[in-house]
């Protein structure tokens, strides 16, 4: 079972388990200082993994935390609902995958999987203010759309809820009326939360104790992000677009900072890395201006004039008129030249 949010739990399991009471101490507060009490939901998922090793480490994980809170700590695995919305879109209840044909097979197929699955996806998207029945028909259509077929929609969808969540869950969490629907987030948990409040937390952090202070927090933020917002879901009117962008620019904002982070401390490989898998994402000038002189650091000259001369071809940048260029890259690349001239004189 592959579980949604690898690098999170998995990250404090040792840390958690290690022998020296200080050093569980620190992981359990910087934990639970970062996640509050959902940090519990992710250690006890864990506690079902496939790996006996990983088992013990999550038991003992919560040991711990229970050694220094007062918070009631529960070692059954954790049940109920998370979203993956960052990259593909993943729904796990309990350690069960939703798959694209459980979609449909409440109601024999009658209503698209994929519409199904949409309408399930601008419920999480509207959150607590829920939406209007045009509204999702118009999102997840993205044009005209028959009453029939939306009510259609709306039947499978619970049906396929009751079938893996229960009832119970379905009368709680899914509230509809003749013309407005809420998929309460009271009930279910999703990447999306977990990205924005980590990199919420590290930009509060830094600005209290500094760069040094919030990295690991902007690096678990880095590792939370799996891709852009609901990726393959259809986008019809472009409803998911602008908070894929906010998303998406929470991310490099991330990566920005820990590049800055890693060049500062001379980890210029780690420096690379970190910029390499943004520009993935973004060709953002930052996180060029970062790779450049950890490239620079690192004698890796080919590959510094490849990267920037591929900036230049995007931007149309003339490289034979350059003296006045107040583009940021350009400026960096020039005072690279001028070091590397000033550096190969005095040799």
């Amino acid at each position: 079972m592959e579980y949604p949010y690898p690098n999170l739990a998995r990250l404090y399991l040792p840390l958690l388990a290690n022998a020296q009471p200080l050093v569980r101490r620190q992981a359990a507060m910087i934990l639970l200082g970062t996640y509050g009490n959902r940090a519990l939901t992710y250690v006890r998922r864990l506690i079902d993994d496939g790996d006996p090793q990983v088992r013990q480490n999550a038991r003992l994980a919560l040991l711990a935390i229970a050694e220094i809170t007062e918070l009631g700590i529960t070692f059954q695995p954790f049940r109920g609902m998370y979203m993956q919305c960052l990259g593909r879109m993943r729904v796990y209840v309990d350690n069960h995958e939703i798959q694209s044909q459980d979609w449909a097979q409440a109601d024999h197929g009658r209503a698209g999987w994929q519409k199904v699955q949409g309408v399930f996806a601008y419920l999480i998207h509207s959150g607590r203010r829920g939406a209007t029945r045009d509204a999702i028909g118009t999102a997840v259509w993205g044009g005209p759309f028959s009453a029939n077929s939306l009510s259609r929609t709306f039947t499978t969808l619970r049906q396929t809820l009751v079938k893996t969540c229960g009832p119970a869950f379905v009368e709680q969490a899914l509230m509809m009326s003749d013309d407005y629907c809420v998929l309460d987030p009271t009930y279910y948990h999703t990447d999306m939360q977990l990205f924005e409040h980590t990199f919420d937390a590290a930009v509060r952090m830094e600005q209290e104790s500094g760069l040094e202070v919030a990295a690991p927090i902007y690096g678990q933020a880095m590792h939370l992000y799996g891709g852009p917002y609901m990726a393959d879901v259809p986008r019809g009117s472009g409803w998911s677009q602008h908070r894929r962008d906010l998303l998406m620019s929470s991310f490099m904002i991330a990566a920005e900072r820990m590049a800055e982070y890693t060049y500062d401390q001379r980890q210029y490989k780690q420096c690379i890395a970190i910029c390499t898998a943004a520009l993935d994402t973004d060709d953002a000038d930052e996180i060029i201006v970062w790779l450049m002189r950890a490239y620079a650091q690192e004698g890796r000259q080919a590959e510094l004039e490849q990267i920037y001369r591929r900036y230049a071809r995007a931007l149309q940048i003339d490289l034979d008129e350059l003296a006045d260029n107040q583009d940021p890259v350009v400026q960096v690349y020039q005072s690279l030249g001028k070091s590397r001239m000033v550096n190969n004189s005095s040799s």
